[in-house]
């Protein structure tokens, strides 16, 4: 699968194509996945550029999860070099 065909990528370039449209504002789109949040705010947090990673994505559809309550009890071990420390 290309990067491009990666329902991910469609969603981010579908949500580039409205809020260059005015459809739907910035706050929303950071509102709505907790990923993108955190990629726009890591400029604050470290002076390296972001590095999604599976682990990361994984970690916060988890914790989406458990603010829908779909889960009640979380427990995340993280592999190596995944951003741990930060």
């Amino acid at each position: 699968m290309a990067l491009a065909d990666h329902p991910q990528e469609r969603v981010a370039r579908f949500a580039e194509a409205l809020q260059r449209f005015n459809l739907i504002d910035e706050t929303e789109l950071l509102e709505a996945r907790l990923i993108d949040f955190i990629e726009a705010a890591w400029p604050w947090v470290d002076s390296a550029e972001f590095q999604r990673s599976w682990a990361v994505d994984a970690i916060c559809q988890h914790l989406e999860a458990v603010t829908r309550g779909d889960i009640r009890k979380l427990l995340i071990n993280v592999p190596p070099r995944c951003t741990k420390t930060t």
